[in-house]
């Protein structure tokens, strides 16, 4: 920590590589001032914001800083004037962009969010199907996409390594890229929540109201330790009958129950967002699937003690520094929310803590690199 504020050095690349691959050509690439890039969400954000659409948005903020030229990728528009493409979301429904991005020359960058959600092993039954004649798989799209990219940023290193072990993705062109915290987070006050909530004590969960973000276990883990639970999220969009009735239990839950607080339409910018970081005892996201969880990290960044879930995602990125549970067991949840309100609340020497500038110099190199060895 220097003069109050958190720093860290920059996250190496997954491979270690030298800047300049062997045997490739020298090329006369554009300073970072003269660089431009053009961005493309995995969906548009006006039908959906979370993690990734965030994550978007801080990294074009963090490499305009740098001194790039970055813009919105204008899909009516009939010219593309940059060098490199940031694809945010690496999911079969952009191989067809990517496919043609390629065969126009430009350097494609993807931000795959691979979450693995079965056994590695299970993942070349896959690549098999992939391999029959006549045959084309979901799967076989996403691995020539991924496979054909320049580079890939991973959120961490257990990604990095279910990128080349699922999709056969070169090591080389795979990065290490965790995201990113707002710089307010680190200086959270806790007045705003505790006018809001009062001065009893409460855990804080953070998340989408969804199934995979799993509240209605954290709800029942809290009722078995006696505690006050409060949610902040919008109900996931989707037409599934289950996740409707998934949320509609939840809303039934919240409504009835005095010891549990939701607040649904907070942005993400509300100043009483980070005020309730700093002013919970523990933050409890408890996913069944998760690649880091920005909302962890600002809730770490608030000096907050964290509970996640025992993922290898999360373990490569979090370490020892939080307490794991079994997300579908509450007993679970429980014991590590206990263990979590005995840790000190501090967010000095957490390795897993960037600002969002230092994310920007990581992709500024990411992207010159993509320039340099694309194919």
């Amino acid at each position: 920590m220097r003069n109050g504020r958190v720093t860290h050095k920059s996250t190496p690349p997954y491979n270690d590589a030298p800047h300049r691959m062997p045997g490739t050509t020298v090329l006369d690439l554009p300073m970072a001032s003269q660089l431009r890039i053009a961005y493309v969400p995995n969906v548009p954000l006006s039908t959906g914001f979370g993690g990734l659409e965030l994550q978007l948005l801080r990294s074009m903020e963090a490499v305009q800083l740098q001194g790039c030229h970055v813009e919105r990728l204008d899909i009516w528009a009939r010219t593309l004037d940059v060098d490199v493409v940031h694809i945010m979301g690496g999911f079969y429904h952009q191989a067809e962009l990517v496919t043609r991005l390629k065969s126009m020359g430009h350097a494609v960058v993807i931000t795959p969010m691979f979450v693995r959600t079965r056994p590695r092993w299970t993942y070349p039954m896959d690549a098999w199907m992939n391999a029959l004649p006549m045959v084309t798989t979901l799967h076989g799209m996403r691995t020539s996409m991924l496979q054909s990219a320049d580079a890939l940023c991973a959120l961490s290193p257990a990604e990095a390594v279910d990128l080349a072990a699922v999709f056969g993705c070169s090591k080389g062109r795979i990065h290490v890229i965790p995201n990113g915290v707002d710089e307010r987070f680190f200086h959270a006050d806790a007045a705003m929540a505790r006018q809001r909530l009062g001065a009893e004590p409460y855990l804080l969960c953070v998340a989408s109201i969804e199934p995979n973000k799993n509240q209605r276990t954290v709800i029942e883990a809290a009722r078995l330790l006696n505690q006050r639970v409060v949610f902040v999220g919008a109900c996931k969009h989707s037409s599934d009958p289950a996740l409707q009735h998934y949320m509609d239990t939840f809303r039934r839950l919240a409504a009835s129950d005095s010891s549990i607080t939701w607040i649904e339409g907070l942005q993400h910018d509300d100043p009483l967002l980070s005020s309730l970081y700093a002013g919970a005892a523990v933050h409890v996201l408890a996913s069944h699937a998760e690649a880091v969880g920005i909302a962890s990290l600002e809730a770490a960044a608030a000096g907050t003690p964290l509970v996640m879930s025992d993922l290898a995602t999360l373990r490569s990125t979090f370490g020892d520094h939080v307490e794991y549970c079994q997300p579908r067991l509450a007993s679970s949840i429980a014991e590590a929310i206990l263990r979590a309100q005995q840790r000190s609340r501090t967010a000095s020497g957490l390795p897993f803590l960037r600002s969002w500038s230092q994310i920007g110099e990581v992709l500024v190199d990411v992207y010159r690199r993509a320039l340099e060895t694309r194919h």
